[in-house]
């Protein structure tokens, strides 16, 4: 109830406002970045519908998901980098955590993807404030094109997940909304060790809404998003004990408003986020409960060479664990000198000093295989729990910083397309969590890291059949260390996989279409010393889908086998993925 209050009072506050519309010239860096594109297969359009943004990316290599269950909190990883060295950018905004600098992607709805989401590799940290290596860019079309479907998503393991999407136009403003609800007992079979075993106590429910609008004035156009999120997650995984239930409640709410005319463009956005995480143990008793606050108003003017972004940042964070607030302010300027060169630089100002970034690219887009090269350096700042966690922040952490190459080329001929990347990024100051006096643990500027990643995308498509064959392969390596012992010198990180492929090949005849997709996990390190006994072993599973369309499309449904055969999956210890299971999406739609 108390969730139907909140989004009838957001229906209500923003029906007048306007959705966001870039019509700016992309003479910014991230328009001009070469990479591969998501493949998209009838299948895949459904998932997008009903799905999260964690749960679609599986299907790409780049992309490196770390999760305790379907549905539990979700990080990620791009090339071996951390999920806070990411950029989560929505509609031009750098949304990333500042508390904790990440974003859950459990909680990010896959309609928000667009095929050119995913910029992989350090020429990434031309597209966030903060970032690294890796940005996902989130975004939803309001076209003005009447529609109206109705969502549904069912499996065998607990789930049921309901939704609509809403669009069209009035006058001359678009608009479109995303409502949906998910929730699942989240029980389910697998096997660990050559036993057969049942999942229980991982339950989930949430709920998702979205609402755009964007209309024109004279010559200026006008626009608004609101995104809300509510989230209850039950792990079995307490941090006091593993056969201990956990409970997480997450609630957020995010708005941005954009002004654009000609040139230029300014843009408030505006985000809350309330957690409380409960874990009990006997006699004691955790809970934590936290908010976190951002304010941001920024101002881009793209001329014919020259495009100017300034991101002045207000972030705060409350609650049990940190009471703080800090300003930040971050200018960025790309110059295109010529077809062949650009430049990008980066200049932040964060606790009273002044950060210095920046990049130049090279490419040949306009020859018959395409090729660009990029360098640069870029850094990534302390969240605020970094700095101020009690007990164990370190306020005089020093930023990340990076050097960093890619080189990327790609080659289209008679229905192939092949695409290929090597990216070399070298971090110093890698913050990591370490132990203190007692039992205190505190954020230091440990390691120096090395991280190189190599990554192939062969798609072709002719008659109704399609193949994406995706290879990422990636090598880590801790260099040296600033402080504590050097033991860990020469070891990989942890989690990252060494080799992950995804096949998928698929065929669409007339009504029906057929997708088969094979997913492969290279093995990974959970322990520091990279210990064989911590190994987690390499993996190996199939998801099947059939999709079928009826009354002249307006209704699709699809069916899915997920993990055909049955394989073991653990993305963490003790905590194994679904073995064999089923489910099924509906699509019903208005007359077109």
């Amino acid at each position: 109830m108390r969730q139907l209050k909140i989004l009838g009072l957001l229906l209500s506050t923003f029906c007048s406002m306007a959705q966001t519309l870039d019509t700016l010239q992309t003479a910014n860096v991230t328009g001009q970045l070469l990479r591969a594109y998501d493949q998209r297969t009838a299948a895949d359009s459904m998932s997008l519908l009903v799905h999260s943004a964690a749960d679609y990316l599986v299907k790409d290599a780049r992309y490196q998901l770390r999760q305790y269950a379907p549905g539990s909190v979700i990080t990620s990883n791009f090339g071996g980098a951390n999920a806070s060295q990411s950029a989560i950018i929505w509609d031009g905004i750098d949304i990333s955590s500042s508390a904790s600098g990440v974003v859950d992607l459990s909680l990010v709805p896959a309609v928000l993807l667009r095929s050119d989401a995913v910029l992989e590799g350090s020429s990434a940290g031309a597209s966030g404030i903060n970032s690294i290596a890796g940005a996902l860019n989130l975004g939803l079309a309001a076209s003005g094109k009447r529609e109206f479907m109705t969502l549904l998503n069912t499996d065998n393991i607990g789930g049921l997940g309901i939704g609509v999407i809403n669009g069209g136009h009035f006058g001359k403003v678009n608009y479109r909304s995303y409502l949906y609800s998910e929730q699942s007992e989240n029980n389910y079979p697998y096997t660990f060790g050559g036993q057969r075993y049942f999942m229980e106590g991982m339950s989930y429910n949430q709920l998702t809404f979205l609402q755009r609008y964007q209309g024109s004035y004279r010559r200026s156009q006008w626009s608004t998003n609101v995104w809300y999120t509510s989230s209850e997650k039950r792990n079995r995984g307490s941090i006091l004990s593993a056969p201990i239930p956990s409970l997480l409640e997450d609630e957020s709410l995010r708005i941005n408003y954009s002004w654009q005319k000609i040139k230029q463009r300014l843009t408030v956005f505006a985000s809350r986020e309330w957690q409380a995480y409960t874990d009990t143990l006997g006699a004691i008793n955790l809970r934590d409960t936290n908010t976190y606050d951002q304010f941001t108003t920024q101002y881009k003017r793209v001329d014919q060479h020259v495009a100017t972004i300034v991101d002045v940042n207000y972030y705060r964070a409350g609650g049990t664990s940190r009471d703080a607030q800090l300003p930040a302010i971050t200018f960025r300027q790309n110059i295109k000198w010529s077809p062949r060169w650009s430049s990008l630089v980066r200049l932040g100002w964060f606790r009273e000093s002044i950060y210095p970034a920046a990049q130049v690219i090279w490419n040949n887009r306009n020859e018959k295989i395409p090729v660009q090269w990029t360098a640069g350096s870029f850094y990534r700042l302390p969240t605020l729990n970094e700095l101020f966690w009690s007990p164990g922040g370190n306020p005089l952490l020093q930023p990340e910083r990076s050097l960093g190459t890619k080189l990327t080329a790609t080659k289209s001929v008679k229905g192939w397309e092949l695409t290929l990347a090597s990216d070399q990024l070298f971090v110093q100051g890698l913050i990591q969590w370490m132990p203190q006096n007692g039992s205190i643990w505190a954020p230091q500027n440990v390691n120096r890291v090395f991280l190189s990643t190599q990554m192939a995308q062969l798609h072709y498509a002719k008659n109704g059949f399609e193949s994406t064959s995706a290879i990422n392969q990636q090598f880590t390596r801790i260099l040296g260390v600033n402080a504590g012992t050097g033991a860990n010198v020469g070891k990989a990180l942890l989690y990252r996989p060494n080799l992950q492929g995804v096949q998928t090949f698929s065929y669409r005849k007339g009504l029906n279409a057929l997708q088969w997709r094979s997913h492969y996990l290279g093995s990974r390190h959970t322990l520091r010393d990279n210990d064989p006994t911590g190994r987690l072993a390499a993996e190996f599973w199939t998801d099947i889908s059939l999709v079928r369309e009826f009354v002249d499309g307006q209704l699709i449904a699809s069916a899915t086998v997920h993990n055909v055969f049955d394989a073991n999956r653990t993305y963490f210890p003790y905590f194994p993925m679904p073995g064999r299971y089923f489910s099924i999406q509906l699509k019903l739609s208005s007359k077109k």
